[in-house]
């Protein structure tokens, strides 16, 4: 794979919180990050999950990551990166519930964007949503480590 010049950091909550007292309010969270490629060449991708594990313990997960792939999106086309599909892709099990970071690493830059829903355990409680635009960061080369 090319080298990975570029660094997407999003925000990952799977699952639903049930208890009170716990890292989030009781409710049901979903999350999907979507990749779109302006480029007018292929982007090599590289993608890894990175678990806040367990939630306020300030300890860093020690298992290996969970999830780590690379692949190449063609120019003008766009992937979505969704807790079904995390759940379905994870190497080791994180439970029903889940916080973390997806990092997305590329070849050049492309535009992501986290969409963040919620709604409560209640009939009566709304839907929630929220958009981001992930903040692009260039990643230092070899040379300078």
């Amino acid at each position: 794979m090319a080298i990975c010049s570029f660094e997407y950091a999003a925000k990952v909550i799977c699952g639903e919180m049930r208890e009170e007292g716990g890292p989030l309010a009781v409710g049901r969270y979903v999350t999907e990050v979507n990749v779109y490629n302006p480029q007018e060449r292929p982007v090599w991708l590289s993608k890894r999950l990175v678990p806040t594990f367990p939630p306020g313990e300030q300890q860093e997960w020690k298992e290996g990551l969970p999830l780590e792939e690379q692949h190449q999106l063609t120019p003008g086309r766009a992937i979505g990166v969704d807790c079904r599909y995390l759940l379905g892709h994870l190497k080791v099990p994180l439970g029903p519930f889940f916080i973390g970071f997806l990092v997305i690493e590329s070849t050049e830059s492309v535009d992501v964007t986290a969409v963040y829903t919620t709604w409560g355990l209640r009939e009566l409680d709304a839907p929630g949503i929220a958009v981001e635009q992930i903040k692009e960061r260039a990643k230092a080369s070899e040379e300078r480590r």
